[in-house]
């Protein structure tokens, strides 16, 4: 049998600059997922919410392939090797929000931010894909704050 090496991936940083006042990426990222080979990941220096609006894929989180599909919702960690693609013809729209939880949860204790900041103990790169059957509450909601930031209405903040 052959020795297979692990594929190399280029590693992009995608960094953002919160501030007490912007705690979050306001600009709600939307992105058509091509059906490609993923050829780089990247990391966040904060906590990414996303939802698939459309199609089907497959996301590599920390070395782990995690299949998706229209209605899922992903929680990234800051930090977490991450790349989403489809898996048929159509591409896959998702759209994505970065936060920095303690600027924006900063009236609560850190301490009981629990496994917000970092992954909690037993944690699984499966875990951070979220299906309406998994939890019937989280991707909903998910949806919900980034359609209400996408939008903009008064008094959205």
């Amino acid at each position: 049998m052959q020795n297979r090496s692990a594929p190399t991936f280029r590693v992009e940083p995608y960094l953002f600059h919160f501030t007490r006042e912007n705690p979050m990426d306001e600009c709600v990222f939307r992105q058509a997922l091509f059906p490609d080979a993923i050829q780089s990941l990247h990391y966040h220096n904060a906590f990414e919410l996303g939802y698939c609006y459309s199609g089907t894929g497959l996301f590599l989180i920390d070395g782990e392939i995690v299949p998706f599909q229209e209605g899922a919702a992903v929680m990234i960690y800051r930090g977490q090797l991450h790349k989403a693609q489809s898996t048929s013809r159509e591409w896959s729209e998702w759209v994505f929000l970065s936060v920095d939880l303690p600027l924006t949860l900063s009236d609560i204790d850190p301490g009981r931010l629990g496994g917000l900041l970092d992954p909690p103990e037993g944690f699984s790169p499966a875990d951070c894909l979220l299906t309406e059957q998994k939890d019937p509450v989280l991707p909903p909601l998910i949806r919900t704050i980034i359609d209400e930031l996408d939008r903009k209405e008064e008094g959205y903040r």
